[in-house]
């Protein structure tokens, strides 16, 4: 643990417990929307990857056509 979540953790300490809680209940939900956003954005990176790969390939095969002027 490093030294600023121990000074974090010690002035959680001398709040109420309410206060602890609050703080607790945004910490977990912070955690958990960010592993959510992780997880989102490492399928949607599979998937654009899966994308580029196949747009790549119709142009190789001659499938596409010139965007614009």
């Amino acid at each position: 643990m490093t030294l600023l979540v121990q000074e974090m953790l010690h002035q959680i300490e001398q709040l109420p417990p309410e206060e602890q809680d609050r703080l607790a209940e945004w910490v977990l939900a912070e955690i958990a929307s960010e592993q959510r956003w992780t997880a989102l954005f490492n399928r949607s990176q599979a998937l654009l990857e899966r994308m580029a790969q196949q747009a790549l390939q119709e142009d190789s095969e001659g499938a596409t056509k010139p965007f614009g002027g």
